[in-house]
């Protein structure tokens, strides 16, 4: 899958310009280049990344050099690998022979099969919400689903405080199972949820959809209701049709419609400049 123009990590590249230090930080942990636990050193670098992709700072098929990034980050090539390792497993990079290590560019198998995936795992979460869940967790999911909304509906919203937000409310969802297995690979599928909607113009796309597939202005809030007050079976139901609407968004903003042809993957890539451009990868399989 080629790209027209992939800007190398580097003083040239957006992962730079958005400052990898500053970008570690939002984890949470504090961070010193004489720090010689190699547990918290390859767990801040992931972080480091980890938020550069989801945020864009990193865009499909951008290099991520080890070298480089360990240098940028006053660290040893090892806890740089194993952060890498990690991402590779979470499905946000890949490496490969002679080419190195890259930011995935997604096919539209890979779109399509996340959200099989997300539906199966999520649809049994609001199975178990519905049976299990305290008065006081489904008056929680109410006003989460209540502020996601809010957020959603601004002119001018922020996408980074949207994607936090719809995170973590599909992940309480999860967490009120008691399953921590469950959590865990929740929490891997709304990730990569939150890595593809980094790329949606959110209002621009919601409002090019046609009035069957655009969701509607109470999204969550709507999910949330039926969680909270139907049976397994609706919150089931109710949980599939929202994230088949998922699908449908960032199939659109893709520009792949309808089922299996090959497709070309529109791909937001950072130029030197700063700005973002479009650049097309053969999905074909």
């Amino acid at each position: 899958m080629a790209l027209s123009r992939i800007p190398e990590m580097g003083t040239d590249s957006g992962l730079t310009r958005f400052d990898l230090l500053a970008l570690g930080k939002s984890n949470g942990g504090a961070f010193s280049k004489g720090n010689g636990d190699g547990r918290k050193l390859s767990e801040h670098a992931y972080f480091v990344v980890r938020n550069a992709i989801l945020s864009g700072a990193l865009g499909f098929g951008q290099s991520v050099t080890r070298r480089e990034l360990s240098k940028q980050l006053g660290m040893s090539l090892l806890p740089v690998s194993e952060a890498l390792q990690r991402l590779e497993h979470e499905g946000l990079v890949e490496s490969k022979p002679r080419v190195g290590t890259r930011v995935r560019t997604p096919s539209e198998l890979d779109i399509r099969g996340h959200f099989a995936v997300r539906e199966a795992l999520e649809g049994q979460a609001a199975r178990l919400f519905a049976d299990r869940a305290s008065n006081r967790q489904r008056s929680e999911l109410l006003a989460m689903a209540a502020t996601v909304d809010r957020t959603f509906r601004k002119p001018q919203p922020d996408r980074e405080r949207y994607a936090a937000l719809h995170e973590r409310f599909h992940l309480y969802i999860a967490e009120c199972s008691d399953y921590a297995t469950l959590t865990q690979v929740v929490q891997r599928q709304v990730t990569i949820w939150t890595w593809l909607g980094s790329r949606l113009a959110w209002t621009s796309t919601v409002r090019s959809l046609s009035d069957e597939d655009r969701p509607p202005r109470h999204w969550h809030e709507q999910l949330a209701q039926s969680l909270a007050n139907d049976g397994a079976s609706a919150a089931d139901r109710a949980m599939r049709r929202h994230v088949s609407r998922g699908l449908q968004v960032v199939l659109d903003h893709f520009g792949i419609v309808g089922a299996h042809p090959p497709q070309q993957l529109q791909a937001s890539v950072r130029t030197p400049d700063g700005q973002s451009s479009k650049a097309a990868g053969d999905i074909s399989r």
